[in-house]
């Protein structure tokens, strides 16, 4: 008899405004707010899904890191995968945000990095990836209650980690997907999973 590994099942909240009957067709029933939302994570909860995502957009929907930190109290096992966009984030608050409410989830939080614009900004992508890559190291510093004294490109920072520490003490994982460029018109997918 064959042994399958263990299967994580996960969904995805409509934080973006993209809850479709119909897929494409869009439904001002569905359009993104606390209740729709709640509602779809609170679903997901009860249905057994280990995982939800939490979307990002800037001009979309509902501010991702709010509805992470108002759902997480309502939830007892649900793990969330709150999605962040480095464009619009300064790191030393974002990595208090990430810890506050990985606490407030008991460990259950995982990061999913957008490499974003500031709004109103179009940066070509190699800056635009090395300023996410640069953000994801000051998280991860900080998150593992490092002090940081840091000199890059995009940010020059000398703090001390966040009192708060995440349950663990560490950062949790970081996801983080892109292409890079390897030649004119091919592209390459970028790891994952940092």
């Amino acid at each position: 008899m064959t042994v399958l590994p263990p299967c994580e099942i996960s969904w995805f909240s409509a934080l973006c405004d993209d809850d479709y009957e119909f897929l494409g067709v869009p439904d001002a029933a569905l359009k993104s707010s606390w209740e729709h939302c709640r509602d779809i994570v609170m679903q997901a909860e009860t249905a057994g899904y280990d995982n939800i995502l939490l979307p990002s957009g800037y001009a979309l929907g509902i501010d991702t890191t709010a509805f992470a930190a108002g759902i997480a109290p309502m939830l007892k096992r649900l793990r969330l995968l709150m999605a962040v966009r480095i464009g619009e984030s300064w790191p030393p608050q974002l990595a208090r945000q990430i810890a506050t409410i990985d606490r407030m989830l008991g460990g259950r939080l995982a990061i999913n990095i957008i490499s974003s614009d500031l709004p109103g900004e179009k940066l070509e992508s190699a800056p635009r990836y090395a300023r996410t890559v640069e953000a994801m190291h000051i998280l991860r510093t900080l998150l593992d209650g490092k002090p940081l004294d840091h000199d890059g490109e995009f940010w020059k920072l000398k703090v001390d980690p966040p009192r708060v520490t995440t349950v663990t003490g560490t950062c949790p994982a970081l996801y983080f997907g892109g292409f890079r460029r390897r030649r004119a018109m091919r592209r390459r997918p970028m790891p994952t999973c940092i």
